[in-house]
């Protein structure tokens, strides 16, 4: 399960990246976040991400727990590493990656072809 936990970080990271992007930051602001979704997170909710995609509550914790092994600890995720770590179900984080896709798929493509 932690490889595809980690899969849906990369997923949830790029799509918040995107918009940050699209919402005019810019590159080197974007990079400054590195991996940190909950940083990232936090940063596209200031800017507005609500009125483009609505995250529910679940969708909110689902990125903030998945943070902490995602960017700080990314081995847990990747490979067997031995202790215990805390992340959102499968099913959780598969519905917050997936709004976060669909809901900004036009928005961002439409930043990248000129056409906000």
């Amino acid at each position: 399960m932690f490889p595809v936990l980690y899969l849906y970080g990369i997923g949830i990271e790029l799509s918040l990246k995107a918009f940050l992007l699209a919402r005019g930051e810019t590159p080197a602001q974007v990079a400054a976040y590195g991996h940190r979704l909950k940083d990232l997170l936090a940063r596209a909710r200031r800017r507005k991400l609500g009125y483009k995609v609505q995250l529910i509550q679940n969708d909110l914790r689902a990125v903030r727990l998945l943070s902490q092994s995602y960017a700080h600890q990314p081995h847990r995720l990747r490979y067997f590493v031995s202790g215990t770590v805390q992340v959102p179900t499968l099913e959780v984080t598969k519905h917050a990656a997936h709004r976060l896709l669909v809901g900004l798929k036009a928005f961002c493509a439409a930043a990248t072809l000129g056409r906000r």
